[in-house]
């Protein structure tokens, strides 16, 4: 036990701690009671468990004019809690429009909805780089190390998550949870092969296409590029694509919500009421732009 706790796994039949997320008012009150020593508590949770229960990853392949031999891959996962966290596949399958609309392409482009974000230990492998270390895997990595040939000629991953998120808090006075007022962060992590480059290609194609976007009126704001820091999480579906060494650009908003089953008012809608339609076409053309911009540079400069 105490060297499997040492190397966080858990032991043959460790139960694990089980855990509940819960809201920022809530989880006061549950530090509060648990602070004081006294509190006790029950958690149960109910499941339907099917042995052997198949899964499947649905993927599609769009071929380039360039004939450079080389791949981009954009990616998402097809399962979640709500229709925030489910919607990515709505904006892979945007783009696949998009761009085999497009005249000419110059790399192969591959669009992966990968099935297993939700299980990871079942649904991950460990793709590892020194010079692109990652402490956590997607499930896009099983399908990429199941395709090596399209790996390995690989040379950038755009991830489409959690498209359209408004912004939602607890109310400090009702203990109601609301709008905020506008929409949430529009985190992105950019990040280009040779991380000791000054020049990082895929930020500056992103924030051009945000101001474009914005500029013709469709709502694209406010968003952040961000990069793994000294702790090198990369949050999302894009941590296997920086894994492997490619340039990302990958979007990853996380609301309060994200991993709510709907909210308490309106359960059956699973927070579809918290989606911004406009915003998440504003968020696609931007990633369209992104990636016309990045196909037509050479992979020396990704």
């Amino acid at each position: 036990m105490a060297d499997s706790v040492a190397r966080g796994l858990p032991s043959p039949g460790d139960p694990g701690c089980p855990a509940v997320w819960v809201g920022d008012s809530a989880g006061t009150e549950l530090a509060a009671l648990a602070a004081g020593g006294q509190a006790s508590a029950t958690l149960v949770l109910t499941a339907d468990i099917t042995t052997g229960a198949a899964t499947e990853t649905v993927w599609g392949w769009l071929k380039g004019s360039g004939n450079t031999g080389e791949h981009i891959i954009i990616n998402t996962h097809t399962d979640g809690p709500n229709a925030t966290e489910e919607n990515g596949g709505l904006g892979l399958l945007a783009l696949a429009r998009h761009l085999a609309a497009l005249p000419s392409r110059n790399r192969d482009m591959y669009f992966a909805l990968v099935a297993g974000h939700f299980q990871l230990p079942q649904f991950s492998r460990t793709i590892l780089n020194p010079v692109h270390p990652e402490v956590g895997q997607g499930a896009v990595s099983t399908w990429m190390l199941d395709h090596p040939h399209i790996l390995q000629a690989a040379v950038l991953g755009v991830t489409v998550e959690h498209l359209g998120a408004t912004m939602w808090t607890d109310d400090p006075v009702t203990g109601q949870y609301v709008p905020a007022g506008g929409s949430e962060w529009g985190a992105t992590y950019t990040m280009h092969r040779d991380v000791l480059r000054l020049i990082n290609a895929e930020k500056d194609a992103y924030l051009a296409a945000v101001r474009e976007v914005n500029a013709s009126g469709w709502p694209d704001y406010p968003v952040a590029t961000v990069r793994p820091g000294v702790f090198p999480a990369y949050v999302g579906e894009g941590s296997s694509l920086y894994a492997a060494g490619l340039g990302t650009v990958s979007l990853c908003p996380s609301p309060t919500y994200l991993l709510q089953a709907g909210d308490a008012q309106q359960p059956q809608l699973l927070d579809l009421d918290k989606l911004d339609q406009r915003l998440m076409y504003g968020q696609i053309l931007a990633l369209a732009q992104t990636i016309g911009t990045l196909d037509a540079l050479p992979a020396s400069a990704l």
